[in-house]
């Protein structure tokens, strides 16, 4: 529960999002009470199937588990739940709710019980007269005794003197310098400094530029590589070899920095290959190394964020490569938890004597990092984790005066406040981007179009955003509250959407940047789906027929799969039920392969609806099938599909449209005779297929509606 980032743990959000992707659930996208406790339960029941124990170790505060333990059975029928806090002497709160016999408080040890576990490793008896006074130090934290102990015993170290460390375990809970590095000073704390005042001396100058940079630094865990970077970075640096290298180092034979602080125990590795600086070593080292303060990390962190910068735009690039999508998907998966702590870090603006400020040398390589973020998180769909990063760096931009990247951060802004129907915030921040715009200098005059480009796309995007929540009203019995109940008056403003819309996008295909071709295939799909909207499937195609041959150009499989989807939908309008399944059938293919998760649960939306309103059509999508499948078989299988949809996209915002027509499916599938298990194979096949029985209306509804879900991932 430590988290990634050394500058403050983890919120419950973030924790609720790790857990339950840890157990195959997609994490929340807000913090609000409701969808924490819908985590909450959908953890529960995971964790109750596979018969696990959750055990959460170093929570920091009850608000980070908090939303867990208020939905856990406090009759003991839920799984096992181990909660270890840590520095937080209001922990008590957390039992509120529970039996009394499941709370199990653990007192300090005894000073009996240190000097058993001190005396079983070191039988010196020159420390018996001091052993009480060093024991106290450590106030009953056995941890705490057991550093100590590594530390006396540890092969190459200096001989200690009891006097010596008693002295410096009593300086260590005066010394202001310490409190000046935590806000808890803690008997690990404590102890450490006291050990890394007493060794540092003793270390080669890399070492102490080393050690110094990993306690600076915003991330709590490296990996090999992202320990190269920092080497690489103090390396290129500095002189190593300048005043205060030790005559004799304490560790000759060790001639590698990182070698030299692992030996020391003051860096750790973990089992799957992590380098890791403890808490408490961090607080000691930026306490006690101060010669290398700023500089240090001046050399690594610039070093750190450029190798990931690149890192992350090239698996980002893979993203749309069939072959190594799948790959891609699992880095930023794994990574993402780093890349969004060196996104959100304070970086210090002030400069040094002699050089400029440390944010100024990596903001284009954060930029770098957010772009690749932006693109995983629409993927994904994760609106917490993008609005987090975005309006980070977007403060982070403006500190650096960088009002180009500002409004890049503000209009993603603005789509994420779209995209969760917060309409007036998104317009609002929208009209603050054009401000600055107008106001931008002409000495970068391709940025400026790019911008310019980025912003009318946004705001078309937000006008389709309302047209779909005014075609809500177009039903004489609704009851949504979008300012314009009258189902004729909402048909209206729907329209005067739509055409403000189409406006937009061709502002924007006219100040797209020459050769930006990821801009026009946006823009155009863009065009696309509002001319679906509008009912005119032929000016749909003409533009997704320029959109394909700008993606194949690109070699762009991401957008290949959105141009059949849409000619699905085209199909679908201009009657060609058979096309349409086979193009949504192959979009479905693309993105299954791209591992797209919310691409293929919308195609197997769209092919589940429609065998519901065409049963016929099953008998399409079913291999080896040389007769049309019977009703019952059909919505079986339509049934199947739509779960499976709603699977890949658990716990996204659900769509009304696709939980109408699984609720549909479940309904029908009662009705003849049980629901559906598995993928449905072995159902009956020798029964004639019934035609198709719904009206125009039917199909048109379901087609605005489907459309209204295209809109957030046309904007990447």
């Amino acid at each position: 529960m430590r988290g990634w980032s050394t500058e403050r743990p983890d919120d419950a959000t973030t924790i609720a999002g790790h857990l339950l992707r840890t157990f195959g659930a997609s994490e929340p996208l807000s913090g609000s009470e409701q969808v924490m406790d819908d985590a909450a339960a959908r953890l529960l029941e995971r964790l109750a199937a596979q018969g696990s124990t959750l055990v959460l170790d170093n929570v920091s505060s009850v608000d980070q588990v908090t939303w867990l333990t208020r939905r856990w059975p406090s009759d003991g029928s839920g799984p096992l739940l181990v909660v270890a806090l840590s520095h937080d002497p209001g922990s008590l709160t957390l039992a509120d709710g529970f039996p009394a016999e499941s709370i199990v408080p653990l007192a300090p040890l005894e000073i009996a019980d240190l000097r058993q576990l001190w005396r079983a490793e070191i039988r010196d008896e020159r420390w018996d007269p001091y052993l009480d006074d060093v024991l106290r130090a450590c106030d009953g934290r056995p941890g705490a005794v057991w550093d100590l102990v590594q530390e006396l015993t540890r092969p190459g170290a200096d001989i200690w003197h009891p006097e010596e460390l008693v002295d410096r375990l009593q300086l260590a809970a005066v010394d202001p310098r310490l409190r000046q590095a935590t806000s808890v000073v803690d008997p690990p704390a404590r102890v450490w400094y006291a050990i890394v005042g007493r060794t540092h001396p003793g270390m080669s100058r890399r070492a102490r530029r080393l050690a110094r940079a990993l306690a600076d630094l915003p991330v709590a865990e490296l990996t090999v590589e992202a320990m190269e970077a920092v080497r690489r970075g103090l390396d290129e640096d500095a002189d190593n070899s300048a005043e205060g290298e030790p005559e004799r180092a304490e560790y000759p034979h060790l001639v590698d920095p990182l070698h030299e602080l692992t030996a020391r125990n003051l860096v750790r590795q973990s089992e799957a290959g992590r380098y890791r600086m403890p808490r408490e070593i961090r607080v000691a080292v930026r306490a006690i190394v101060t010669d290398d303060k700023r500089e240090a990390l001046r050399a690594a962190l610039p070093s750190l964020v450029r190798r990931y910068a690149h890192l992350a735009e090239r698996w980002r690039g893979v993203l749309d490569s069939r072959a190594h999508a799948a790959s891609a998907a699992r880095w930023f998966q794994a990574e993402e938890p780093f890349l969004r702590a060196l996104v959100t870090a304070s970086y210090p603006d002030e400069p040094g004597e002699t050089d400029e400020p440390l944010l100024t040398l990596v903001i284009d390589d954060l930029a770098t990092l957010t772009d690749a973020l932006d693109v995983w998180y629409v993927r994904q769909g994760q609106v917490l984790g993008a609005r987090v990063v975005h309006s980070s760096f977007g403060d982070l931009a403006e500190r650096a005066g960088r009002p180009d990247l500002a409004m890049v951060a503000e209009t993603r802004c603005a789509a994420l406040a779209r995209a969760t129907g917060q309409f007036e915030d998104a317009a609002a921040r929208l009209e603050r981007v054009r401000r600055q715009l107008a106001a931008f200098g002409r000495s970068t005059r391709r940025t400026a179009w790019a911008l310019r480009a980025r912003l009318h796309h946004e705001q078309a995007q937000l006008h389709l955003a309302r047209a779909d929540q005014y075609h809500a009203h177009t039903s004489p019995t609704s009851d949504h509250g979008s300012g314009a109940t009258d189902p004729l008056a909402a048909a209206t403003r729907r329209d005067v959407e739509l055409r403000a819309a189409e406006r937009e996008l061709q502002h924007a295909w006219a100040a797209l940047p020459k050769k930006d071709t990821a801009g026009e295939i946006t823009t155009l799909l863009s065009m696309a789906v509002v001319y679906l909207h509008q009912g005119a499937p032929e000016r749909a195609l003409d533009r997704l027929d320029l959109a394909e041959t700008r993606a194949q150009d690109a070699e762009d499989a991401t957008a290949l799969a959105h141009v059949a989807e849409l000619r699905g939908i085209a199909a679908w309008m201009q009657g060609r039920a058979p096309v349409a399944v086979a193009l949504w059938q192959r979009a479905m293919t693309r993105f299954s392969e791209l591992a797209d998760h919310q691409g293929e649960a919308r195609c197997l939306q769209h092919l589940g609806s429609a065998v519901l309103v065409a049963p016929e059509l099953a008998s399409l999508l079913v291999g080896d099938q040389r007769r049309p499948l019977d009703e019952v078989t059909a919505v079986r299988h339509a049934y199947t599909w739509l779960q499976r949809a709603q699977r890949l996209v658990a716990g996204q915002p659900e769509s009304p449209i696709g939980r109408r027509y699984l609720d549909l499916a479940r309904e029908r599938v009662g009705h003849s005779g049980g629901l559906a298990q598995g993928d449905a194979e072995g159902v009956a096949e020798d029964h004639p297929a019934r035609t198709d029985t719904s009206d125009d209306s039917d199909r048109r509804g379901w087609l605005r509606q489907m459309l209204g879900r295209l809109g957030r991932r046309l904007l990447a």
